[in-house]
C-alpha cells in the first residue's frame, strides 16, 4: 500500500538525484579551473530549495502521523521519518485489514 508519505519520499529521492547531478556538474566545472555559469548556480539553488521543502513536508507528515514516542528526533534523515511512519502502530493495524 503506497501512502502519502511514500509519495512524498519518492519525490524527495527524485529531487535528491537532480541536486546530486547539479553538484557533480558544478564540481566538474570547478575541477577544470572554471566557475559555473549563472544558470547552473540558479538551477542548483532552485532544486536545493525544492529538496529542503520536500524534506519539510516529510517531517510534517511524520509529525502528523506519529505519536511523540514514535517520532524520531529532529535532524534525522527523510528515510528515518518515512520508516517510522511505515512502522507506526496505526499504519501496521491499517495494513492488516
Amino acid at each position: 500500500m503506497v501512502t502519502q508519505i511514500d509519495k512524498l519520499y519518492e519525490e524527495y529521492l527524485h529531487l535528491e538525484d537532480v541536486v546530486n547531478a547539479d553538484i557533480e556538474e558544478i564540481m566538474a566545472c570547478l575541477s577544470e579551473g572554471k566557475v559555473p555559469d549563472q544558470d547552473a548556480s540558479d538551477h542548483l539553488d532552485k532544486e536545493m530549495t525544492a529538496l529542503k521543502d520536500q524534506y519539510d513536508k516529510i517531517y510534517t507528515a511524520a509529525r502528523e502521523n506519529l505519536s511523540t514516542a514514535e517520532m524520531p528526533g529532529a535532524g534525522r534523515t527523510a528515510e528515518d521519518y518515512v520508516i517510522a511512519v511505515q512502522n507506526s502502530t496505526p499504519v501496521l493495524i491499517e495494513n492488516r485489514r
